[in-house]
């Protein structure tokens, strides 16, 4: 993911792991939240993204609600992105679709994100 952080302070993020973007090759085997260690909040950009100079908690505040309303729009426009796979994929379309609303699109995988941003951003930026 890519933040952009902008001078009106209107953040959002650009999604650009277009490999693992909806994580669709472990979702038979279940999804995982990032680690500490898979986080890039845990490099030296964190600090430049979440350095002294902002309201923290504000931003954090203002990401996490991103998250609820990006992945929204994603859920809404599911059959369109997946409308744009290839069919020389060979792969069934309507499974992947229940397979990333199931897992990626729950309420339970949203909140469970937002705590595990939260705790990164307080352990490694505050």
């Amino acid at each position: 993911m890519l933040l952009y952080a902008s001078p009106d302070k209107i953040n959002f993020f650009y999604a650009i792991d277009h490999v693992n973007i909806f994580n669709s090759t472990f979702l038979d085997y279940g999804i995982a939240a990032l680690t500490e260690d898979d986080s890039i909040i845990k490099t030296d950009i964190a600090k430049v993204l979440f350095g002294s100079d902002r309201k923290l908690t504000g931003l954090v505040d203002n990401l996490v609600e991103m998250l609820y309303i990006c992945s929204k729009e994603c859920d809404n426009q599911l059959d369109d992105i997946l409308d744009v796979v290839p069919d020389s994929w060979n792969i069934d379309k309507a499974l992947i679709k229940k397979k990333i609303i199931d897992n990626l699109f729950s309420n339970d995988w949203k909140n469970q994100c937002a705590l595990n941003f939260r705790a990164f951003v307080q352990s490694f930026c505050s």
